[in-house]
C-alpha cells in the first residue's frame, strides 16, 4: 500500500504527510480485495508489527533488502 520514493524525487512540502481519506482508503481496499488480495488493516504501526509477526512462520527467514520503512 506504500510506494517507495527514490532519492532524486522532488516532493512538495507536506504532499505525503496526510493520511488518505476514508473514501480513498476504502476504494483501494476494495480494489485489492477484488483482485484476490487479503487486506489486513492496522490502526497503528505497533498493531501492524504485531499482526505481521503472526503471519511469518516460526523459523522462517526473510530478505527485505534495504527498507527504510522496516527500519523505522
Amino acid at each position: 500500500m506504500f510506494w517507495g520514493i527514490g532519492p532524486g524525487a522532488h516532493l512538495k512540502d507536506g504532499e505525503y504527510s496526510k493520511a488518505a481519506s476514508p473514501e480513498r482508503f476504502e476504494s483501494a481496499r476494495a480494489a485489492l480485495e477484488s483482485k484476490g488480495f487479503k487486506v489486513t488493516v492496522a490502526q497503528n504501526k505497533d498493531e501492524a508489527f504485531e499482526t505481521l509477526k503472526t503471519l511469518i512462520p516460526e523459523g522462517a527467514s526473510l530478505n527485505v533488502a534495504h527498507s527504510t520503512t522496516l527500519e523505522e
